[in-house]
This record gives structure tokens, C-alpha cells and sequence, in this order.
């Protein structure tokens, strides 16, 4: 069984539904390991994915982001990400006003969603999960850890982004030394599917064992 690093917490009350944090930097494969969670009958909302959904969707986020960031936000009626990305990922103002307009919908969002499952537990998976202080509303937190040169490579071939603009992104992420203080729960991804696998697994079984 592959070595997974734990730290417990103190007892979750029995009495609400509880959510797990699932969160690592870019290119670290924590949308796999959610695969893997809902594999298992744990119910995933994927925050980036619907933080999308929502920018594209709802009238008052587009209005926000315009008034902040210009008429170029959007194409077609799409948000235009290049240019987002353009304005706020080297302008940490516009980044943190970009996402207080953002997050609040995501939050609202998730949790019209959470309430909707039948589960005791559920899974809540973001990229930035502890710099929005979003952690502090888990029950657990799981953290996957890989190192920084194969989280490079895997987000070159996925993405087709230079090495600089992946550097750039995760230096607007938390660092891997923070996650491990909030983390409950860590998996290492630098190995094969199947290590990984097993390592969710045994997370699941210890979570279950708690709650």
C-alpha cells in the first residue's frame, strides 16, 4: 500500500453534511484524483469548471468584470480568457478584484449544489482553494503534491502554454510548504495511475472511518 501522509483533526460533527477540499497548483493532477473520488460515490463540483460556466452565464458577473477590466473581456459572448489572463496574472490588484467578483457566485453556486446531494459527503475541488481562505469551510482538506518540474511538463502538454506563462500562473498560487500546513490529507501524484489510485482509496476508507 503506498505511503500517504496524514494528519488528524479533531471529530467532525455527525449532525451536516461534510465537505472535503480538494486542492493542489496547477498541473498537479487534482482533477484525476476527484475522478477517482466520485469513482467511489463521492459526489465532485469541480469550481473551475462552473466558475467558467458562471462567468459565461451570469449577466451581473459580466457586467462587474467589464466595468473592471474592459469591453475586451468578452467575445462573442464568451469571456475572452487570453485577454483576462493578459490583464490580471502579472497585476495581483486585478487578479484579487477579478476574483472577489468571481468567487462569491462560486461560492453561492456550490452550495445551492451541496444541498441538492443525497451523500453525507461531498467533494469540492479548486485550484485556489486556500489562497481564497475556501479551506476554512472544509471539514477536510486533501492536498495533491508533485513536483514542481513534471507539474511544468504535464500543463505544457495539456495546455500548449510556454514554460513562462505556467511559471507565472503558479507564482499567483500558494505555495506547496502552505498547502501541507492546512492539509488533512496528502497525495502524492508523481507516480503511476495506479499508486495513485490506491492512495485515494485509503484517504477515502480513513475519511469514512471519522465521519
Amino acid at each position: 500500500m503506498p505511503k500517504i501522509y496524514l494528519r488528524h483533526f479533531l471529530y467532525i460533527s455527525a449532525m451536516k453534511k461534510k465537505i472535503i477540499g480538494l486542492t493542489g497548483g496547477i498541473g498537479s493532477g487534482k482533477t484525476t484524483v476527484a475522478r477517482y473520488f466520485e469513482k467511489m460515490g463521492i459526489p465532485v463540483y469541480n469550481s473551475d469548471t462552473r466558475a467558467k460556466e458562471l462567468t459565461n452565464t451570469s449577466i451581473d458577473i459580466r457586467t462587474k468584470i467589464c466595468a473592471l477590466l474592459g469591453e475586451q473581456s468578452y467575445v462573442n459572448n464568451q469571456m475572452n480568457r487570453s485577454y483576462i489572463a493578459s490583464q490580471t496574472f502579472s497585476n495581483p490588484t486585478k487578479l484579487a478584484a477579478l476574483n472577489a467578483i468571481i468567487h462569491p457566485a462560486v461560492y453561492a453556486d456550490f452550495e445551492q449544489w451541496k444541498n441538492e446531494q443525497a451523500t453525507d459527503l461531498v467533494l469540492k475541488e479548486a485550484a485556489i482553494l486556500i489562497e481564497t481562505g475556501g479551506h476554512l469551510l472544509c471539514d477536510i482538506v486533501v492536498v495533491v503534491l508533485v513536483d514542481q518540474e513534471i507539474r511544468v511538463q504535464r500543463t505544457i502538454e495539456r495546455d500548449q502554454l510556454t514554460r513562462r506563462q505556467i511559471l507565472e500562473r503558479m507564482n499567483n498560487q500558494t505555495t506547496d510548504d502552505k498547502r501541507k500546513e492546512v492539509a488533512n490529507y496528502i497525495i502524492d501524484n508523481n507516480h503511476d495511475l495506479n499508486y495513485l489510485e490506491q492512495q485515494v482509496i485509503k484517504v477515502i476508507d480513513e475519511i469514512k472511518k471519522l465521519t
